[in-house]
C-alpha cells in the first residue's frame, strides 16, 4: 500500500459572479478528496428529525429539508491507534463537522477515520499526553480542540498529580488526568474554515 500525499490545507476559491448569491461566495476547494467510495461499515445513516421534539411535534421551525448525510464512526478516544499513523487510505470531507477527515488502517489492517492535520505529512503523530514536550501544539484531546483548525498547547507536566496542564484556544489553562490519556500532534485541518462565506441564506438549508 503506497502513502498518499496531499496538501490538507486548502487553499480558498471564488466563484464569478453571474448570480447575486455566487458574487460574494468563498468556499475551500476540495479538489484534494479522494473520489473513493465510503466504507459502509464506517458510517450509518442520520436520520434528519425536522426540528421535532421525542414527541414528533415541531418545536423548532424551518429546519425541515436538506442534503442526506451518513454518520463516521470517527476514533476519537484513540482506541484503535495510538502511535504514529503512516498509511493513508483516503482524504475525505465529513458534513458533520468543520475539520476533514483521514480513511486509514493499524497493524490488524482494520480501518478507520481519524482527524486530519493541517500539514501535509504521510503520517499523523499520536502520543500519550505525558510524554509531549510541553510547548507543544496538540489537537483532539479528551473532548478539546476538534474543530477546524483549532489546537491547544501543552503548558507542563506535573508528575507527582499525574496532570498535564494545557493552555486553550480560549486562553483557558485547564489540566487534565494524562494517565491514559493521548492527544494528536500538530493543528486540526481546514484553517481556513472561518475566511469562508456562504454566500446567500440558502446554502445554511
Amino acid at each position: 500500500m503506497r502513502n498518499i500525499k496531499y496538501d490538507t490545507s486548502p487553499k480558498l476559491k471564488k466563484f464569478k459572479p453571474i448570480t447575486p448569491g455566487l458574487r460574494h461566495k468563498v468556499a475551500i476547494d476540495t479538489s484534494f478528496f479522494n473520489k473513493v467510495m465510503r466504507d459502509k461499515n464506517l458510517t450509518i445513516h442520520s436520520k434528519n428529525h425536522a426540528g421535532r421534539n421525542y414527541t414528533g411535534r415541531i418545536t423548532c421551525r424551518h429546519k425541515g429539508g436538506r442534503v442526506k448525510r451518513s454518520l463516521r464512526f470517527i476514533d476519537l478516544n484513540y482506541t484503535n491507534c495510538y502511535s504514529t499513523v503512516n498509511h493513508s487510505l483516503s482524504y475525505e470531507y465529513d458534513p458533520n463537522r468543520s475539520s476533514f477527515l483521514v480513511r486509514t488502517f493499524n497493524n490488524t489492517f482494520k480501518s478507520f477515520y481519524v482527524l486530519s492535520n493541517d500539514s501535509n505529512d504521510e503520517g499523523r503523530e499520536i502520543e500519550r499526553l505525558k510524554d509531549i514536550i510541553p510547548g507543544t501544539s496538540i489537537y483532539n484531546i479528551n473532548g478539546f480542540c476538534r474543530s477546524a483548525g483549532t489546537f491547544a498547547t501543552v503548558v507542563n507536566h506535573q508528575k507527582e498529580k499525574g496532570i498535564t496542564r494545557i493552555r486553550l484556544p480560549s486562553r483557558e489553562v485547564i489540566s487534565i488526568d494524562n494517565t491514559n490519556s493521548f492527544a494528536s500532534i500538530g493543528k486540526n485541518s481546514n484553517i481556513s474554515h472561518k475566511l469562508t462565506k456562504l454566500g446567500k441564506a440558502g446554502a445554511n438549508r
